[in-house]
């Protein structure tokens, strides 16, 4: 806040702009996620001050480092800021030389093309290389078939045209050739530059997407991709996006009969819905109702993108429909639209929990009755000489649980807790990721329901006691074996919190304490802890050490 205070414009000397680099270059190092993007901030202030004494052989070296690892893609916004002002100032060409040479194919192709891409046009002419130049590299790197050099020269050139805009020398068709017949590395790198580079200019380059995409073909995937890019650019529907929103909308809803495009569409639809809400919010409600399945479930998606990303004006909305529009999903007739309805309910629990908690009674209903096993879907197949029963519903019911422990989170004191913790219960006996989930539901549970979690003690303690008697066959596979090592770890863990608890109930005077002792309630729990501490006697000294040690730290 001081280095950009407009009070400090031109009253920063050269001492302490020296000083300054000198102690944010270590903290670029570090690799401090916290750190890190104020840093760049704070540089990218100072580059406007004085671009000399800034862009050092030091700091140099140091953004080329940040580059070629992981944390490069988690500040990506403030390097972009930080490259442009070094490209305005008109000393980039030694940064253009170290990304060029140091870093190159060894970091991540998408962000370090967007920094050299960013860096190129804000340099303008100074930068040493042209746009020319990466697309001589383009038609090179495709001769020799070296996709990681492709790959970058793509992002370079689509960042590029998108910072140019209508200036840009790029065509689409130097990205449409780069298409293959299936969509690999060099192909998805094509889309995403087409995308980015016609989000500079709509006009030339959206009416070629959708014309090459109305041809049909093994590219409209791609061509998916690069209208997403472009929608993900803008953040309302400026005149020339809107002369093309009908064509987009139907072009989507044709491609998403194709499994492998849905839920790419699905994001393209979501966001189309929230750049022009009162258009699109209507339509996205009767595609909920459509007779085709496959253009239900994309919908259901869509509606999932809408959530994370919209803003006050779209909630505004929003308020007033996804209640119904959720309950419209719940009860669709596909099953596999179920799931995605509950993926949806999930998502909102996170990002829009107070526009579904008022109305969780009518909700939760849908949810729970999803959790439960239905023997119908439940089917044996052969496998060679062997038996093996499938689960048809067993996906629903992971997806069911996992919006019931979301619900958890954010919403328990609103949540009839003996149905809540029936479903628990009985998750603790079914799949063991759907186990897994309950075991940490228990856990929790612990502190947030202690009455009920002592009620269901014996309950408990027979699911418990099943897993941990669980016998492999001889020969079970690697695999087998670490899961149910898994599976016991985890039930022991959460065993061993459940004894700790009691023992602090009994020596107080809670209802915990009541029903812990209420006699019958509590034989099987204490024939269980009894069993448990002497059968895994070793691995629960060890899990008692291993939480000491996680205590300490």
């Amino acid at each position: 806040m001081l280095v950009v205070s407009p009070t400090a414009r031109g009253e920063l000397d050269a001492n302490t702009i020296q000083g300054l680099v000198s102690a944010l270059v270590p903290v670029v190092s570090n690799n401090d996620t916290h750190l890190l993007g104020p840093a760049l901030l704070i540089l990218a202030a100072l580059v406007e001050e004085s671009a000399d004494l800034v862009v050092t052989q030091s700091m140099t070296a140091t953004i080329c480092s940040l580059l070629k690892s992981s944390y490069a893609s988690i500040v990506l916004d403030q390097i972009l800021i930080l490259v442009t002002k070094v490209g305005e100032s008109g000393v980039g060409q030694p940064l253009m030389q170290g990304l060029l040479k140091d870093v190159s194919i060894e970091g991540d192709p998408v962000v370090v093309g967007k920094v050299i891409g960013a860096l190129l046009v804000a340099s303008g002419s100074s930068a040493g290389v042209t746009v020319e130049s990466f697309i001589s590299e383009l038609q090179t790197s495709s001769n020799n078939k070296d996709d990681a050099r492709l790959s970058l020269a793509l992002a370079v050139l689509g960042e590029a045209g998108l910072r140019l805009g209508a200036n840009s020398p790029l065509k689409p068709d130097l990205f449409l050739q780069q298409f293959h017949d299936e969509p690999d590395k060099v192909s998805i790198s094509a889309a995403v530059a087409l995308g980015r580079a016609g989000s500079g200019n709509v006009s030339e380059y959206l009416p070629v997407i959708l014309e090459t995409m109305q041809k049909g073909g093994n590219t409209q995937y791609l061509l998916i991709q690069s209208i997403k890019e472009i929608l993900q650019q803008v953040t309302v529907l400026s005149s020339e996006v809107a002369k093309f929103a009908g064509d987009i909308w139907q072009h989507l809803l044709s491609a998403s009969t194709i499994p492998d495009n849905r839920v790419v569409c699905a994001e393209c639809v979501g966001r189309l819905t929230i750049i022009d809400s009162q258009t699109y919010m209507p339509q996205l409600q009767s595609l909920l109702r459509d007779q085709n399945p496959d253009i239900r479930g994309m919908s259901v998606q869509a509606v999932r993108y809408t959530l994370p990303d919209s803003d006050e004006a779209f909630d505004a909305m929003l308020k007033n429909v996804l209640v119904d529009m959720l309950l419209v999903m719940l009860q669709d007739s596909e099953m596999d639209n179920r799931r995605l309805a509950m993926s949806t309910l999930n998502s909102a629990a996170h990002n829009k929990p107070d526009l579904i908690l008022p109305h969780l009674g009518e909700l939760m209903p849908f949810v729970l009755a999803e959790s439960v096993i239905k023997p119908q879907l439940i089917r044996e197949v052969m496998m060679g000489p062997f038996k093996h029963m499938v689960d048809d519903g067993l996906e629903v019911r992971k997806s069911a649980y996992e919006t019931l422990y979301a619900l958890m989170e954010t919403a328990f004191s609103r949540i009839n807790n003996i149905d809540f913790y029936d479903r628990v219960v009985a998750g603790l006996k079914d799949d063991n990721d759907i186990r897994s989930l309950c075991n940490l539901m228990v856990s929790k549970l612990i502190v947030l329901d202690p009455d009920e979690t002592s009620r269901r003690l014996d309950s408990i303690a027979e699911a418990y006691r099943a897993i941990l008697s669980t016998k492999l066959k001889d020969g079970a596979v690697k695999q087998d074996v670490e899961k149910q090592e898994e599976a016991n770890k985890s039930v022991l863990r959460v065993t061993l919190l459940l004894g700790d608890r009691l023992k602090g109930a009994k020596g107080g005077s809670s209802k915990a304490a009541a029903n812990a002792n209420a006699g019958g309630a509590s034989q099987t729990w204490n024939a269980y802890w009894e069993w448990v501490n002497k059968e895994f006697q070793t691995q629960l000294r060890n899990l008692r050490e291993e939480s000491k040690e996680n205590r300490v730290l």
